[in-house]
């Protein structure tokens, strides 16, 4: 688990690339965690994943651009726009 802040690691947590978590810093402030999806996974004691990442990827692909068609959103995934 890294505590940072700033650009970086907001756009490591927009990209879904690590679980970002706000925490009380011993100080009493704010601080961000940022922590690798297997890291998060342990803790969660979530269990082996049933999808690999590349289906997992097509899924949410699927899923929004159907929901696009189906009701008119132009939602995006953080990785639409970007060079595959």
């Amino acid at each position: 688990m890294i505590e940072t802040s700033g650009v970086a690691a907001v756009a490591l947590e927009r990209a879904l690339l690590v679980h970002g978590e706000q925490v009380h810093t011993a100080q009493g402030s704010h601080a961000k965690t940022l922590k690798s999806w297997k890291k998060w996974m342990t803790g969660a004691r979530a269990g082996r994943p049933e999808l690999t990442a590349a289906q997992g990827r097509e899924s949410l692909d699927k899923t929004v651009s159907y929901l696009n068609s189906r009701y008119g959103g132009r939602g995006k995934l953080p990785w639409w726009g970007r060079l595959s």
